[in-house]
């Protein structure tokens, strides 16, 4: 099959899909994001209590089945030391899945992520110990939501593991971190 040939297919499907939307929402989302595993291990991330913030739009083609997509923007502190001055990790991840309707007021969700983040940069009094590093890598979010008329609460499990580069001294060096976390969050639909 040619490239224009599947390009078109593609454009008429996606044209099909929309044509058949049976409802479709705008979300904003505000929330706690609670880091699990070696994220918020003292030896892993050393990841604490964090916040995201998430948009979304979601698109019904049949009666409990369509297409969720949403950005989520989050961070989460670490621990503070004597002496040294902390940053937080910063995530911003795009994401788009299966959405499933399972009754009026409850909607669960899986979804494909491609995340980016950033390390935060520690620092003792004017001198950089630890530059921050940036990375980006594909994951996942499970989402599950409860409407209440315009308003919704929700829980979701968000994890992605960025490979990051640091120079140390001089020396170059990669590490993989999980950065998994438990959001719970409360949003309006429009």
């Amino acid at each position: 099959m040619t490239i224009k040939l599947k390009s078109i297919l593609l454009t008429l499907f996606a044209f099909l899909a929309f044509m058949s939307i049976s409802y479709s929402q705008v979300s904003l989302e505000a929330g706690l994001s609670l880091p699990m595993g070696d994220y918020s291990d003292e030896n892993g991330g050393d990841a604490n209590l964090g916040y995201n913030i998430r948009g979304g739009w979601d698109n019904l083609f049949t009666d409990n089945l369509g297409l969720a997509t949403g950005i989520v923007i989050g961070s989460n502190a670490i621990s503070k030391e004597d002496g040294f001055d902390v940053g937080s990790w910063f995530y911003v991840a795009f994401e788009a899945g299966l959405l499933f309707k399972a009754s009026e007021n409850f909607n669960v969700k899986g979804m494909l992520v491609r995340a980016g983040a950033s390390t935060p940069e520690i620092s003792l009094g004017n001198q950089v110990l630890f530059t921050s590093a940036s990375s980006g890598a594909f994951g996942f979010d499970i989402r599950v939501e409860y409407e209440l008329d315009d308003f919704y609460i929700s829980a979701n499990f968000l994890s992605f593991k960025p490979e990051f580069e640091f120079d140390l001294n001089g020396f170059q060096t990669s590490e993989k971190q999980s950065m998994t976390t438990i959001g719970i969050g409360a949003g309006y639909k429009f």
